[in-house]
């Protein structure tokens, strides 16, 4: 036997681990996925087999955490994908591979580029005091059902393909 779905909430906070690994064989969760405040957290691997979160997926308040390399199935969540406080983030991988996302919040990541290569349909978008990144973009973005925000960044580079359904606010 393995954990394959959790019904409701998962949550990893202000713990003292250097690395979350396992969780390889989780394919699903039906609430919210949360990694937050822990200050030791370093690399953020595993849930290899993920696919989809329900609610929201938050990794917040980790400033060692320099790598992210979590979620090579991730497709789909139906909350707000969170990254906040992540001064140290210099690699995003897994968690910018969706097709779908409720929402997109990135505040205070250190990450030099974003590029979402799959999403086609997502909720509000905000980048806020983003210093270190120079490019952002969304290539198969089709749908933005909500606001788009962008401010505090140091783009050079913003990309989405030309047409975008639902566009509600543009902020840069």
């Amino acid at each position: 036997a393995y954990l394959a779905s959790v019904g409701g909430e998962l949550r990893i906070d202000g713990v003292g681990i250097e690395r979350v690994r396992g969780f390889t064989l989780l394919e699903q969760v039906g609430g919210a996925l949360v990694i937050r405040a822990s200050p030791a957290l370093a690399l953020l691997d595993g849930f290899d087999n993920l696919v989809q979160v329900d609610g929201d997926l938050v990794i917040a308040d980790n400033p060692a955490l320099f790598g992210e390399n979590a979620f090579a199935r991730l497709d789909r969540v139906g909350g707000t994908l969170t990254l906040t406080d992540l001064p140290a983030l210099g690699t995003v991988q897994g968690v910018v591979r969706p097709s779908e996302l409720g929402g997109l919040w990135i505040e205070r990541v250190g990450v030099p580029g974003v590029l979402f290569p799959a999403l086609e349909t997502v909720g509000d978008v905000r980048m806020i005091e983003l210093a270190a990144t120079t490019s952002v973009s969304m290539p198969a973005l089709q749908t933005l059902s909500g606001a788009f925000e962008v401010r505090g960044v140091g783009l050079t580079t913003l990309g989405a393909p030309g047409t975008v359904d639902g566009l509600s606010l543009i902020h840069i």
